[in-house]
């Protein structure tokens, strides 16, 4: 008796690893794929930023020096884009929710009114980051 009662808790705890690993497999094919991320170098976004993503080529700038709590534009010239999301962060302090939606005003053409955040520590090095349909680009600059 004491043998059927090994075998049977032994079937049970291979058929409670197999259903495991079928519902791990099951997790990893339900995982959206991973967001491109790309970071560029930008001197000044006064005058606009050229960035190759993909082979496109796409153009940002600021209409004007960003100033917290003052509202500027971020115009984006990019071909064959669905979707544009523009956020500022700063590395290691949480800023709230300033993410914006840049609207396609022409073919190729999307702007957005925008305002940065207050940083309390007075802090001037900033993040931008753009995501562009599934793709993200960081251009770090500073106020």
């Amino acid at each position: 008796m004491k043998a059927g009662a090994g075998r049977v808790k032994t079937l049970s705890v291979a058929i409670m690893m197999a259903a495991l690993a079928g519902l791990m497999f099951y997790q990893f094919l339900q995982t959206p794929p991973q967001t491109k991320s790309k970071l560029e170098k930008c001197t000044d976004l006064l005058q606009g930023c050229k960035i190759v993503l993909n082979g496109q080529n796409l153009v940002v700038k600021f209409s004007e020096p960003p100033s917290a709590l003052k509202p500027f534009m971020i115009t984006m010239t990019a071909s064959e884009m669905q979707s544009v999301y523009a956020d500022f962060k700063m590395e290691g302090m949480e800023m709230g929710p300033t993410k914006y939606r840049l609207k396609q005003v022409q073919k190729n053409a999307w702007e957005a009114k925008v305002i940065l955040p207050v940083c309390v520590a007075g802090r001037r090095d900033w993040m931008l980051i753009l995501e562009l349909d599934q793709r993200m680009v960081f251009i770090p600059f500073s106020t």
